[in-house]
């Protein structure tokens, strides 16, 4: 039987994207629908797993296509090429998430405030099988009068800060004069990196965050009071495997994704990582945003938060476009206030400063990646458009 779509825009879609898009609100329980067989026999499998690529969600296509018996309708090469992928997800999910709790072990001893953020912490809390929710990195916010001692616990692991050569496959260690220009004027350090052995080579990167403010140009910093000592203020102990993870509470770990999603969707627009890593548009961002929002949050400490560091817009941001993707969210009452128009919301600041509202839609962009990078090319010198991260980032 066919299904009448509820998603705006859904039913110009091709039948791969509304697959994909119905997928993902299965996984997040929120809804139920289903595409009629005779759409199946028709689908295209190699464009859901190339856009399930771009938007690193192929290990919950990959479950969601085994429970509803949907890989029958695939070549055989490609459910080998699936379950081969889904099977790296996982061990390298076992991997870092091993370095996590060694990492928050020595946190904890050394009574260091900091934490893990997102990867290992969003995977343990948020979905359940390892494997599920990809990621290639782990990221830890500290105090920044802690940075030091967190470093050295870093560099405990056989880290080194630096880059990466992948045609090498080494690291060029960083200059003392880079680390030290990285962290006074932004919000990080320099990543850290070590060669791990899959056995295939493996660039295992830590990310260290001693801020939240995230400066997109001169004229635009979100978000201007929130201080990673706030955030780190309240940690939760995350449960895995008889191990604990450290991690920010969940209302502060909600906070801190919707602000990290506006930071790389509005702010970022012209530098290498935006155009590189599909950073504003990834499908599973806005999924581990759905996730929590099923959790049981304290929206009263949530609000008073946002009224307090005015940020306001990039929540609106974030929950509005999180709803747009799976519009059952929007039952929930305590979402109300941040609902708004996507007319009011779908915009990008340039290099300058300079507002902009995006030529084509939120869905369009989502699936047709080349359409944003098009509409950013109006408004940026083509010299100067990606040469911000081509350094450590690139």
């Amino acid at each position: 039987m066919d299904i009448i779509f509820k998603y705006p825009l859904k039913g110009m879609l091709e039948i791969e994207n509304r697959y994909i898009l119905d997928a993902i609100n299965r996984f997040s329980g929120i809804e139920e629908n289903h595409i009629a067989v005779i759409e199946f026999e028709k689908m295209n499998w190699e464009n859901v797993f190339s856009q399930a690529i771009k938007h690193r969600i192929l290990p919950i296509v990959y479950c969601d296509m085994l429970k509803n018996n949907y890989l029958k309708y695939i070549n055989n090469n490609w459910y080998k090429a699936l379950l081969t992928i889904y099977n790296n997800s996982i061990n390298l999910n076992k991997l870092l998430l091993c370095q996590a709790i060694d990492l928050s072990k020595q946190i904890l001893k050394k009574n260091i405030s900091a934490c893990i953020i997102k990867g290992p912490v969003l995977s343990v809390y948020l979905y359940e099988g390892e494997g599920v929710r990809p990621y290639s990195d782990l990221d830890i916010l500290v105090m920044k009068n802690f940075l030091n001692d967190m470093k050295s616990i870093i560099k405990e692991q056989k880290y080194v800060q630096g880059k990466y050569d992948k045609k090498e496959n080494k690291i060029i260690e960083a200059t003392r004069s880079e680390i030290i220009q990285r962290e006074m004027f932004t919000h990080e350090s320099v990543e850290f990196h070590k060669i791990l052995y899959l056995p295939f080579p493996y660039d295992s990167v830590i990310d260290l965050n001693h801020g939240v403010s995230w400066k997109g140009n001169k004229f635009n910093q979100v978000p201007e009071g929130l201080t990673a000592e706030i955030l780190l203020h309240d940690r939760k102990e995350y449960n895995y495997d008889k191990n604990n993870i450290i991690g920010l509470c969940p209302e502060n770990m909600f906070i801190h994704l919707c602000l990290h999603l506006y930071s790389e969707s509005v702010l970022f627009c012209w530098q290498y990582s935006w155009y590189k890593n599909f950073s504003d548009i990834e499908l599973i961002k806005y999924i581990d945003i759905a996730l929590i929002l099923q959790k049981n949050l304290d929206w009263s400490r949530i609000n008073e938060m946002v009224e307090e560091y005015k940020i306001q817009i990039p929540i609106n941001y974030a929950v509005s476009l999180t709803c747009m993707i799976f519009p059952q969210l929007k039952q929930n009452i305590n979402l109300e206030t941040y609902l708004k128009p996507l007319n009011e919301l779908d915009f990008y600041f340039d290099r300058e400063g300079l507002m902009h509202k995006w030529n084509y839609s939120f869905l369009e962009r989502i699936f047709n990646q080349n359409l944003r990078l098009k509409d950013v090319r109006e408004h940026t010198n083509p010299e100067t458009m990606f040469e911000n991260f081509r350094g450590y980032n690139g």
